[in-house]
C-alpha cells in the first residue's frame, strides 16, 4: 500500500461500496477528486460515474466538516467541458484565498447542468473523465 492510499484511508476515502444506489445502477468510473464548493473551498473525495448519474462523495474528514455531496443525473448534464486555470499574478493578488483554496491554480472539470449550475471537479485525468461523462450521458439518451 502507498501512502498516499495509507492517507486515503485514514481520512475515510469512498469507495464503491459507500455509492447509495441500487442493484441495478452500474458504476463505470471513479476517481480521486476535489470538489470546488465555493470560492475558498475545495473538499476531497471521489468522483464517481454511474450509468445514471455522475455523484462526488467527500472523505469522511471532508463530510463531518460540511463537505458537500453531488448528485447530478445524466439527463441533467448539459454540457462537459474544462475550466481553465487562473495562474495570472493578478488574481493571486487581488483574491489569494480564493486562488489557492477554491482549485483555480488547475485546469477543472466543468459539468454544466440543464438549470445553469456548474460544478467544477479537480481530477487527475480530466479528458478522460469528460469522454466517460459524454458517453455515459450518451448511452443514456439511447436507451428506449
Amino acid at each position: 500500500m502507498s501512502a498516499l492510499d495509507l492517507f486515503m484511508k485514514l481520512l475515510g476515502e469512498p469507495s464503491r461500496d459507500d455509492l447509495d444506489r441500487s442493484d441495478t445502477e452500474a458504476v463505470q468510473f471513479d476517481e480521486r477528486a476535489n470538489h470546488t464548493q465555493n470560492r475558498r473551498r475545495a473538499v476531497g473525495g471521489k468522483l464517481f460515474v454511474t450509468d445514471r448519474r455522475v455523484v462526488f462523495v467527500p472523505h469522511t474528514f471532508d463530510d463531518v466538516l460540511g463537505g458537500a455531496h453531488v448528485d447530478v443525473p445524466l439527463d441533467a448534464v448539459e454540457t462537459v467541458t474544462t475550466e481553465p486555470a487562473d495562474r495570472s499574478p493578478g488574481a493571486i493578488v487581488r483574491q489569494p484565498l480564493d486562488t489557492l483554496f477554491g482549485g483555480s491554480l488547475r485546469t477543472r472539470l466543468r459539468i454544466e447542468t440543464a438549470d445553469g449550475d456548474a460544478e467544477l471537479f479537480l481530477v487527475d485525468d480530466i479528458e478522460n473523465a469528460i469522454d466517460v461523462i459524454d458517453g455515459a450521458r450518451d448511452d443514456r439518451v439511447a436507451e428506449p
